[in-house]
């Protein structure tokens, strides 16, 4: 099962549209965004992602690890696996892959129901393991 975020009312007031609510745009020159080129593949990639990883059924973590592989779409890259060990809050193992024609790194958190997987960017959370994935590249690019 993928864990996606709830609604909470702090995030619905700074975000209508998280509730539900749609805002109208003042014109419809205002609601078109010019996107990067790589931008519509990468989350067609990372969507595609999301939606192989639903369905885990458990079978700790050799299962997991293949279930991730799995779901990986052509051109991804799994490159490693390892226990929490408490670097991502509520997670039992971690996977690190790379998604996406611009190769974005994402963590695949194997909750610590052992059923339910979550993905996560980079950001203040990851920090480390970020700076971690980053070294286990270079080495690999050293190789």
């Amino acid at each position: 099962m993928l864990a996606t975020p709830q609604a909470s009312p702090a995030n619905t007031a700074a975000n209508p549209a998280a509730s539900g609510a749609v805002a109208k745009s003042p014109s419809p020159q205002a609601a078109v965004r010019m996107p990067v080129a790589a931008e519509p593949q990468l989350k067609m990639d990372l969507i595609a992602f999301e939606l192989a990883l639903d369905g885990f059924s458990g079978g700790g973590a050799e299962a997991f690890v293949a279930h991730v592989r799995r779901a990986l779409p052509i051109g991804g890259a799994f490159l490693f696996d390892l226990p929490a060990s408490g670097l991502i809050a509520g997670c039992m193992r971690i996977a690190v892959v790379r998604v996406g024609g611009e190769a974005e790194t994402l963590f695949v958190c194997l909750e610590e129901d052992g059923l339910t997987i979550r993905t996560l960017s980079p950001g203040p959370e990851t920090a480390g393991l970020a700076r971690f994935a980053d070294a286990f590249l270079d080495v690999i690019g050293q190789i």
